[in-house]
């Protein structure tokens, strides 16, 4: 499991590559890392949403998006992001996949399987 250093690592590499971009569309490759969401619904709450803030909170990666939206990230023990042009391959274990509006893609990719995902209203957290 990554230590809060290695977290806030990724937080900063986040923020500053992500920050001001839009989700252009969404897709979640394995359905459970997004638990009590379908991937549809998934998708449907984060594509259009731009991103305002990458930070941290404890060993999550909060990803604040406008509309009063949140995602947020565990990576568990091997969960990671890459952040890849569209003609790229996609690393072996992907989950998850998102387009952004600068023909790049963040990708979450996770070899052990136990990363999680959650999208909440901010008015929930």
């Amino acid at each position: 499991m990554p230590e809060l250093p290695e977290v806030e690592l990724v937080v900063r590499s986040l923020q500053s590559l992500t920050v001001g971009r839009q989700i252009v569309r969404a897709e979640v490759l394995r359905p459970k890392l997004t638990p009590g969401v379908s991937s549809a619904e998934f998708k449907k709450l984060l594509e259009g949403r731009l991103i305002e803030r990458v930070s941290r909170r404890g060993k999550y990666i909060v990803t604040t998006l406008d509309e009063n939206t949140t995602l947020m990230t565990h990576l568990r023990m091997s969960g990671r992001f890459g952040y890849l042009p569209t003609d790229r391959a996609l690393p072996k274990f992907t989950h998850a996949i998102f387009h952004l509006d600068n023909e790049m893609r963040l990708i979450f990719s996770d070899q052990r399987h136990s990363g999680m995902m959650k999208v909440v209203r901010t008015n929930e957290m």
